[in-house]
């Protein structure tokens, strides 16, 4: 896979403030360069003009604006741009990372291989053709266990839940053991963390560098299909750069447009397909904010479809309402959904569109508020808040 270097110019963007115009160099045809010839006066005056300062001569032809120009101008004017691209081919996680890297993405923003449980277990249970007895530790299950309220019989623990994923403990066989013996001596603990990183200890060196190698082997050759690609460049695309769906693209506002195209030029470069770049600049217009509020429209009616299917089960089981646990993302979604909304009021401005997503939105929190527990304040007052935080949103 190629790695982009200094193919990304960001300079179409200009800067906010003040906007440069466009200079575009006139041309003239030798017959427009001419004087206005005299012969033009007696038709000037019997036009009803007093004098050769009212004859007006043609406008000279001003030569066609170059395609750079123009994305300049838009850029400059403050629109936002399209952005898209469709997802094929397979990508490594080293590969990924390099990526990732070169388009200077936080590491809390990248994704994490998904077998990095599976990877540890797999080397550390390897160990035991080696000599080593591998064990993993069953704390964080028994604690977590012993943390929950009402259990018959049984007191709440007061002892903290450990935070890793999954810790082993690899001891040296011994064997002068006997059956149901001592474990043996511990040479070695692994820790598998939250953010799929390992910290081992041990007083043995080799063991120490076997299994960090083979660790970390095995995570940088990890696979990703397009689909996890996709999904992971189509939501840092929402989330990170806040852009919004717009038909197959996203529209993304002019503050991080800059930014979004960099990430999407390193993945372009041996991976996906059909790329919109570079971004097409887009002027604000009514069918811009159709589509905008079609688009958050449907995210909405998502939501709530996947609420009422929640609801219908919970009926057929006897029950009136979903567990408030599980309406709360979904109401946490559709409070999402209505922050997205209020960062573009503005573009919206008095259009007519964003009143109905209003009003699409509230009445599905609402909706959804009747399966929250202590849920008392209505989402047309929550909606109100957002907009003022937002700034004179509507």
């Amino acid at each position: 896979m190629t790695i982009p270097t200094d193919e990304f110019d960001g300079s179409i963007y200009g800067t906010p403030d003040p906007i440069a115009p466009i200079v575009t160099t006139n041309t003239r045809t030798p017959v427009q360069s001419r004087p206005v010839p005299v012969q033009a006066m007696p038709i000037a005056r019997a036009a009803g003009l007093s004098g050769p300062a009212e004859i007006v001569a043609p406008a000279p032809r001003q030569a066609p604006i170059r395609a750079n120009a123009m994305v300049a101008g838009a850029a400059a004017s403050g629109h936002g741009v399209l952005v898209g691209f469709s997802g094929r081919g397979t990508m490594t996680h080293a590969e990924y990372t390099t990526l990732c890297d070169t388009a200077a993405i936080p590491a809390d923003w990248r994704m994490t291989p998904k077998t990095a449980h599976a990877q540890i277990g797999r080397i550390v249970q390897g160990l035991n053709n080696l000599g080593f007895v591998a064990r993993a530790d069953k704390t964080k299950a028994q604690r977590a266990i012993a943390a929950r309220p009402n259990r018959p019989g049984h007191h709440q623990s007061a002892l903290p839940v450990p935070t890793w994923t999954a810790r082993y403990q690899i001891a040296r066989t011994s064997r002068t053991g006997s059956v149901g013996g001592a474990f043996g001596e511990i040479v070695c603990t692994v820790t598998l963390n939250e953010n799929d990183t390992i910290t081992v200890e041990s007083s043995d060196a080799d063991l120490y560098a076997k299994i960090t190698l083979e660790f970390q082997s095995a995570m940088a050759s990890s696979v990703y299909q397009a689909v996890d690609v996709s999904s992971w460049i189509s939501s840092t695309i929402v989330e990170r750069y806040r852009g919004a769906r717009l038909g197959g693209n996203w529209y993304v506002r002019r503050e991080h447009a800059e930014r979004c195209e960099r990430l999407l030029r390193c993945f372009a470069q041996g991976w996906g397909k059909e790329w919109l770049l570079p971004p097409l600049p887009v002027a604000t217009s009514d069918e811009l904010c159709q589509g905008l509020v079609k688009n958050f429209t449907a995210e909405a009616e998502i939501v709530l479809a996947s609420y009422r299917e929640s609801l219908d089960a919970a009926r057929k089981r006897g029950g009136d309402r979903i567990s408030s646990r599980a309406a709360r993302p979904l109401w946490s979604e559709i409070t999402t959904l209505a922050e997205r909304a209020v960062e573009f009021s503005s573009l919206f401005s008095e259009h007519s569109g964003l009143r109905n997503l209003r009003s699409v939105l509230s009445a599905a929190a609402n909706e959804i508020a009747e399966s929250l527990d202590g849920m008392t304040q209505r989402f047309e007052l929550i909606f109100d808040e957002l907009a003022r935080e937002a700034g004179g949103a509507r």
